[in-house]
């Protein structure tokens, strides 16, 4: 079993060792394949068409994320369609803002947040962009509905936390009655803890009623960013043509010592 073992490490060795002769042998050839692929495809960014590329985070109280996905993915279903009449009046965007939309990719994050990646050719579509999505999923009827329970649920809050408001004030009132004021420390007491109670309920008011106001079917966390240098594919093409090439050359060297092997064997 010892001698087996060493036998294999001998093997092992040689293998490896053949495998440094070959690189160290072709070097310069495969070194200049790989050149040649990574200067033909960097040279590609002198001619293929240059993009601008940004993100927006959304959130949403009324509609669930999976719905709100589904609405952005169906504006890149209709970008493909190249149904831009239809997405404009949607939208509110002019249908030659829309042509120049590559593409709109969303996907659901952590914390139920929807990270919405946009490209395009010109830049100037991305100031439009955060409020044509919001113009799009608003003008369905099913938001919409959606947005009516929602303003409707929050004004029952509303009235229910006015009910507890007048309650506690009319708590409070009774405090105040001279016959009422025995045992000071104690009255002191639960009016401090009506008070505090009565300023938490008037903060989930406002709050409510904000809510009620700002109503819509999603919350910008962050808006698409407009950045003034494009963007061009130039070295994720410099890369695959480098490793294209390079392996394009490697397949020649194996081919030809394959074929070097056999006539030294005798087999035509």
């Amino acid at each position: 079993m010892t001698e087996e073992k060493r036998n294999d490490e001998i093997d092992l060795i040689e293998v490896f060792t053949n495998i440094y002769l070959f690189f160290k042998k072709h070097f310069w050839f495969l070194f200049g394949a790989v050149l040649v692929g990574a200067i033909l495809g960097y040279s590609t960014k002198f001619y293929t068409q240059k993009f601008y590329e940004s993100s927006m985070l959304i959130e949403s109280e009324i509609l669930r994320e999976d719905i709100l996905k589904e609405y952005i993915d169906n504006i890149q279903s209709l970008k493909e369609d190249k149904n831009y009449n239809f997405l404009s009046e949607k939208m509110d965007i002019e249908p030659n803002k829309l042509i120049n939309l590559i593409s709109i990719e969303s996907e659901i994050i952590k914390d139920k947040n929807i990270h919405i990646k946009v490209k395009a050719h010109t830049n100037t579509i991305l100031q439009k962009l955060a409020k044509g999505i919001a113009n799009y999923i608003n003008k369905e009827e099913y938001v919409q509905n959606e947005i009516d329970i929602f303003k409707k649920n929050t004004r029952d809050l509303i009235n229910k936390i006015n009910q507890e408001i007048k309650k506690i004030e009319q708590i409070q009132a009774n405090f105040i009655e001279p016959q009422n004021r025995a045992g000071e420390i104690r009255i002191y007491s639960q009016e401090k803890s009506l008070q505090e109670e009565l300023l938490l309920l008037t903060k989930e008011k406002q709050k409510l009623k904000k809510a009620i106001q700002l109503a819509a079917p999603f919350r910008v966390i962050k808006d698409f960013t407009i950045y003034n240098n494009p963007k061009t594919k130039a070295t994720s093409y410099t890369l695959a043509g480098a490793l294209i090439f390079g392996f394009i050359a490697f397949l020649i060297l194996i081919v030809r010592n394959i074929n070097r092997s056999l006539k030294e064997k005798g087999i035509s």
